[in-house]
């Protein structure tokens, strides 16, 4: 059984939050390029055509404003 997007953004959000609460400091989420992951993506990036090289958000659950990046390593796919 596969998590949709929308479920695994609930997860993936829940699990930073928890990090964050036992002091961990995330700053990237890493993923493959499978489907999942690339809605996922666009969940949280929104529009891919606006973009930057700084795929970036907000860290919600930092105690201080920081960013949060998405990191995709879709080359072992190829």
């Amino acid at each position: 059984m596969q998590a949709s997007a929308s479920d695994f953004y609930l997860l993936v959000w829940k699990i930073i939050q928890t990090l964050e609460i036992f002091g961990f400091n995330v700053q990237y989420i890493n993923t493959d390029g499978a489907a999942t992951n690339r809605d996922l993506e666009k969940i949280l990036l929104g529009d891919f055509s606006s973009i930057s090289l700084g795929m970036k958000i907000q860290n919600v659950f930092s105690s201080s404003p920081k960013s949060l990046f998405f990191i995709t390593d879709y080359s072992h796919l190829t």
